[in-house]
């Protein structure tokens, strides 16, 4: 068995028996059996490969949960605390008050962007709004330079892949944000 820390989550990889891999789990503290996010199993001797595809559908059982976490937390943090769809989102990276930016990871749109304020739109404007500059050009991907931006902000990012996570997203729009 090995127990190893891996972007803040433990793996649990046994080639034992699930009645020792559970006797052995019961043995962690409370905190660390609730960062156990699942387990599998492999051969002792089993190629990286094997394991990568072993570890496959827990890890994205854990990206689901935390995606579907992630959105929810906007959800209630809403309307005060969050902005929903295009245009709420990418005023509010604008103005620097992104903490945590959820996208669908298949979403890309045309859009504009301000060359004197950095300014964002989800469709061509021939004058920015924000400070009156002509100086707007249109780029193919506005979701990407959103991205780009949250993480110059240090805006934690989100990217949905999960259906469920997906749902809950489409449902409000298929960007937003936690606000700082």
């Amino acid at each position: 068995m090995v127990l190893s820390q891996f972007e803040g989550r433990y793996l649990l990889v046994s080639a034992q028996h699930p009645a020792l891999r559970t006797a052995f789990v019961e043995q962690f503290s409370k905190a660390a059996r609730q960062r156990v996010c699942g387990a599998f199993s492999v051969e002792a001797h089993a190629r990286p490969a094997e394991v990568a595809t072993a570890a496959e559908p827990v890890q994205r059982a854990v990206e689901e949960r935390e995606e579907v976490a992630t959105i929810q937390r906007i959800i209630d943090a809403a309307p005060d605390s969050a902005a929903w769809g295009k245009r709420p989102t990418l005023q509010a990276l604008y103005v620097g008050r992104v903490m945590t930016l959820a996208v669908d990871d298949r979403f890309a749109k045309p859009g504009a962007r301000c060359g004197n304020c950095a300014a964002l739109w989800e469709t061509v404007v021939q004058q920015s709004p924000n400070c009156g500059s002509n100086a707007v050009e249109p780029v193919e991907d506005v979701v990407e330079l959103a991205l780009e931006k949250a993480l110059a902000e240090r805006a934690a990012l989100e990217l949905v892949r999960s259906d469920r996570a997906r749902q809950l997203l489409r449902d409000r729009g298929p960007m937003a944000a936690l606000l700082r």
